[in-house]
């Protein structure tokens, strides 16, 4: 299976621009204030923004043990977080999605964007 180096180049380059979005509002546990849960919402709509302006990958790439659906395991914990108003959670989930999968395949791009659209509400072009 292809692999791609993801600490060079334009993967090293997004991840870092993409992960410090969300991470100091990343908390799986999600025990917050209402303000501060509200701040993860507002640091995922800004990841959005800034997520969909990326390029997708043009090699072809999944991670070894779990293959071409390796993504989900991430998205649907997000899904779940996203309809439950957890967004400290969905910001955990996202962000070991960044550094867990390759996050610039197109697959996972199409996904997590559409997933963000439907339950935060967000306009897709």
């Amino acid at each position: 299976m292809n692999s791609i180096d993801k600490t060079i180049g334009y993967y090293s380059k997004k991840y870092k621009l993409l992960s410090n979005i969300i991470k100091e509002n990343s908390n799986w546990f999600n025990k917050c204030t209402e303000e501060q849960n509200l701040k993860a919402k507002e640091a995922i709509i800004k990841f959005y923004f800034e997520y969909k302006k990326c390029k997708p990958d043009k090699k072809y790439c999944a991670r070894m043990e779990m293959g071409h659906f390796s993504y989900l395991i991430y998205l649907l914990p997000l899904r779940q977080a996203l309809i439950e108003g957890l967004y400290q959670r969905a910001c955990n989930e996202i962000y070991s999605l960044l550094y867990y999968d390759y996050f610039l395949q197109k697959r996972i791009i199409d996904n997590l964007l559409f997933l963000l659209v439907e339950y935060l509400e967000l306009e897709s072009e």
